[in-house]
């Protein structure tokens, strides 16, 4: 704590010196001053009259509350910290309760979820205010994946920007999202309207269902829906959820092998940071979609995230997958289309679906061999055997095969000049491939002292 948040050296002479100076406040420039000239009369008070100022630190000091650094009450910092944790925890309750309530009804696979994703042109401080840029609210369920026709896109144009914000609206846009903010134009209550119609068309209570935002843009994206709903006398429903969590909770409770195959929710964070599906082409909005930055662009990330879920959960349901709504367009998704791409020919068609990813299904190939054809590199067969050790005209897969040896290059030895054997006697038995080749690869040991390396003898 700073010295000047440190209240428990105000003793009764200090009130009485803040009772002085206000009455003499004239005659003094500081308190310094004036406790010089208040000590005297202190001194001469009665302990009846000093009571009084002894009363009034006793008071102060019994409640006296400890704080930060920067004057915040430590009481009320870890309150509010209790509360976050608290709505956190049942936040995630809630969400589990959700996905159990889907899988107990056997409803999981048709359920809808919202995604919503904000870009933002600045953050006013002093109003604690965001001015939205851009917003997309998108459904999905686990069967039938996204279409583009159930995301909701808009570029908002929130009207004037606080004095002095322009020009970081500008850098913002330059380093994001590149949406040109218009000063004169207040699109903000079509905006609001379009969110509460795309929440309502299928819901089937008053109350309007949860929305799932990224943990790290949920409190940006909270003050964004409230501060659009004060402005144009809307009640604040909304209700958002984390991201992160529905995929843990998800991939948990749907799992075959009923029990937890995610230990924790860092797990799906790292799904979602992972981005599989960031430079996919088609899901951009017609803004950003032939411009540099499509990956900024909000309808591109919802629809990225439910391509995640639908990656990591549609495998578990044994649900197939539907190219341009649980992935991407040009997404590979069957053993043919994969086989094909990698340059290999299968030779007979297989109607097993493949998951884009290993995290959802496994992949089921035959043997390597089974998948060569008469399209793939031919290799001479007798090289192969014969390298390896084994006779190329053996027969039948089953027999039993003798190994021996491979035959390898014989390596380019200096041979010693001393040997008695000729050289043509020595690279003949080089060439047939002799085991005890070691005979005339000359020692690397020193023979004897002096020709042995003098830096180990001085170490010795």
């Amino acid at each position: 704590m700073g010295k000047g948040n440190n209240k428990g050296s105000r003793n009764a002479f200090y009130y009485f010196l803040i009772e002085f100076k206000n009455q003499h406040g004239r005659n003094y420039k500081s308190l310094a001053e004036a406790s010089i000239a208040a000590g005297p009369h202190w001194e001469r008070l009665s302990p009846q009259q000093k009571a009084r100022y002894q009363e009034l630190a006793k008071h102060n000091k019994e409640n006296q509350q400890k704080q930060t650094s920067i004057g915040e009450s430590v009481d009320l910092v870890l309150q509010e910290e209790k509360q976050k944790q608290e709505r956190e925890l049942t936040v995630k309750q809630e969400i589990d309760n959700i996905i159990r309530k889907g899988i107990n009804t056997n409803t999981i696979k048709d359920q809808y979820f919202y995604l919503m994703h904000v870009n933002a042109f600045c953050h006013w401080e002093k109003e604690d205010r965001h001015f939205p840029a851009e917003i997309a609210l998108a459904k999905f369920n686990l069967r039938n994946g996204i279409i583009t026709e159930d995301v909701y896109h808009k570029l908002v144009h929130p009207g004037p920007l606080p004095l002095g914000y322009s020009a970081i609206a500008k850098i913002t846009a330059q380093e994001t999202h590149q949406i040109q903010h218009m000063e004169n134009e207040d699109n903000t209550e079509e905006v609001l309207m379009g969110l509460i119609d795309k929440l309502t068309e299928t819901a089937d209570s008053d109350s309007l269902p949860p929305i799932y935002v990224s943990e790290k843009d949920i409190l940006m994206v909270e003050n964004v829906l409230k501060n659009l709903c004060r402005k144009h006398g809307h009640p604040n429903l909304f209700l958002l959820y984390s991201l992160q969590y529905l995929l843990f909770s998800l991939k948990n409770n749907i799992s075959p092998i009923g029990m937890k195959v995610w230990p924790t929710v860092s797990v799906s964070k790292l799904q979602l940071e992972k981005d599989v599906y960031d430079f996919c082409s088609g899901i951009s909005c017609a803004y950003h979609e032939n411009s540099e930055i499509p990956i900024y662009c909000s309808q591109s990330q919802v629809i990225r995230w439910a391509y995640i879920i639908c990656d990591n959960c549609i495998g578990d349901l044994g649900l197939p997958i539907i190219k341009g709504q649980h992935v991407p367009t040009n997404s590979l998704t069957d053993r043919q289309e994969v086989a094909t791409a990698s340059g290999i020919s299968l030779g007979r068609p297989v109607n097993k679906a493949l998951s884009v990813s290993s995290r959802s299904t496994k992949t089921n190939f035959d043997s390597y061999s089974d998948a060569l054809s008469e399209t793939s590199t031919v290799v001479d067969e007798s090289e192969i055997s014969s390298y390896h050790g084994f006779d190329s005209d053996s027969q039948g897969a089953d027999d039993e095969i003798e190994w021996r040896h491979p035959r390898r290059p014989a390596p380019k030895y200096r041979i010693q000049q001393n040997l008695s054997q000729n050289s043509d006697s020595v690279n003949s038995q080089l060439s047939q491939g002799s085991s005890n080749i070691s005979e005339y690869i000359p020692s690397r040991r020193p023979t004897s002292q002096s020709s042995a390396n003098p830096i180990a003898l001085a170490r010795n």
